[in-house]
């Protein structure tokens, strides 16, 4: 069984200048909720944590332009995916 997510980069830009990260997880290509967090990837600081909607998707918010991790974790029987230095554009 595979379960994976995959972030998509949107540019989309508030008057700040903050960036969003978003994406699907699916679990063998259907789409499923899980837990999807994201990290700072150079200080491992938690920024966010939100539950995928039933169509998998998710979306962080107001991020600034530097290097993220994104990690997915769903049902006990799957890892959990991680999605490493995710740079909004």
């Amino acid at each position: 069984m595979i379960f994976y997510a995959t972030p998509t980069l949107l540019k989309i830009k508030s008057k700040n200048g903050s960036k969003i990260i978003s994406g699907y997880t699916k679990k063998e290509g259907v789409p499923c909720r899980a837990i999807v967090r994201i990290y700072e990837r150079n200080t491992a600081l938690l920024l966010g944590q939100c539950l995928s909607g039933d169509d998998g998707f998710y979306i962080f918010k107001g991020l600034k332009n530097l290097p993220h991790m994104v990690i997915a974790i769903t049902a006990l029987n799957f890892n959990a995916v991680i999605q490493d230095n995710v740079v909004p554009k």
